[in-house]
């Protein structure tokens, strides 16, 4: 049987709910802020976790929805740099 490596595995059955619980909140208040775009709750998560880590920059493959959202830790007008680069 191989090992199965996950974020409960290595945090422990509890930790991963303890360390999202937080997060709910500003996830569903970007969720409904743009509901019109569809935001997927992974989405909303990054966002979250880049405002809470004081995050400039994030590698991801999904770019539509988040070069349109706004993160509240970032100047007015700014969005997360999206890596790699176009």
């Amino acid at each position: 049987m191989r090992n199965q490596d996950t974020v409960g595995s290595r945090l422990g059955p509890d930790d991963a709910t303890t360390c999202a619980r937080p997060l709910a909140g500003r996830m569903a208040e970007l969720l409904t802020t743009y509901a019109s775009l569809r935001l997927q709750v992974v989405d909303a998560c990054i966002v979250a976790l880049a405002e809470r880590l004081d995050l400039r920059e994030i590698a991801t493959l999904d770019r539509r929805d988040l070069l349109v959202v706004a993160p509240l830790h970032l100047p007015k007008g700014e969005r997360l740099t999206l890596l790699p680069a176009e």
